[in-house]
């Protein structure tokens, strides 16, 4: 499986974009996140992904529809 991209929600830039806010003077930008499948090929979307994959890698935005797995 390949990566998807996820546009991350504004909510989350203070979390995790620190430096990036500074540089833009804290206006809006557009940011994505990369989002990689779990050893089972499965998004941490997905309805069986393991709970701890889901943890480490938390979506910050919309998730892609997807068919359920």
């Amino acid at each position: 499986m390949s990566c998807r991209f996820v546009q991350v929600h504004a909510r989350y830039y203070s979390d995790y974009v620190c430096f990036a806010r500074w540089y833009y003077r804290k206006r809006h930008f557009p940011l994505y996140q990369i989002i990689w499948p779990g050893d089972d090929d499965l998004y941490s979307w997905d309805t069986h992904a393991q709970n701890p994959f889901k943890q480490w890698q938390p979506v910050l935005g919309e998730a892609p529809r997807t068919n359920a797995r």
